[in-house]
């Protein structure tokens, strides 16, 4: 806001009512799953409980990513954002190699995490009790806890599989417009 004034709002339905709204035209529909888990990062620590929900939607353009820990918006999101990511991208291609293979004439053919980064819009909030945050180079706008990156990669192992299968068409458009960019 320019005005300086302070707004408030008020998502009812958590990050799937922000990610909902703020994904313009989306490709299909927006898919949300959260998890918890307790355990620890190394043996000598104590062991945790931490959370871990995701609102994702596909969108043809203008894609971006916000990741939070325990409230606080994480600037460089951390090891957990990118084990998502990695994760995602890994069963796009699973999901659809034979299609893409098809499209590009490439044996090898698949598609990047940063083409895939354009047309996704994604929250990813964790939580975990503050005496089990570990900040990366202290600057605490990043984190690299073992454990909800692990959490944040299994994340998609069953229910992301499952949105494919239920949405087939509307992701073969996603990767469409992915290949027609290149």
């Amino acid at each position: 806001n320019t005005t300086g004034e302070e707004v408030s709002f008020c998502f009812p339905e958590g990050i799937a009512g922000y990610v909902r709204e703020r994904a313009s035209d989306p490709v299909a529909p927006l898919f949300t799953h959260q998890i918890c888990a307790e355990g620890r990062d190394r043996y000598d620590r104590r062991p945790y409980r931490a959370e871990v929900k995701v609102a994702v939607c596909f969108v043809p353009r203008s894609g971006d990513q916000l990741c939070y820990h325990n409230l606080r918006h994480l600037k460089y999101g951390g090891t957990h954002l990118q084990a998502f990511k990695e994760r995602l991208c890994e069963q796009l291609n699973a999901q659809f190699a034979t299609y893409i293979r098809e499209r590009t004439g490439d044996p090898e053919g698949y598609i990047l995490e940063q083409e895939l980064d354009d047309h996704l819009y994604l929250v990813l909030e964790t939580w975990c009790s503050r005496y089990s945050t570990q900040w990366e180079n202290g600057n605490q706008q990043s984190i690299r806890n073992v454990m909800i990156k692990d959490m944040a990669y299994d994340l998609l192992r069953g229910a992301f599989s499952n949105y494919i299968y239920g949405h087939r068409v509307q992701l073969q458009a996603l990767i469409d417009a992915i290949l027609a960019a290149r």
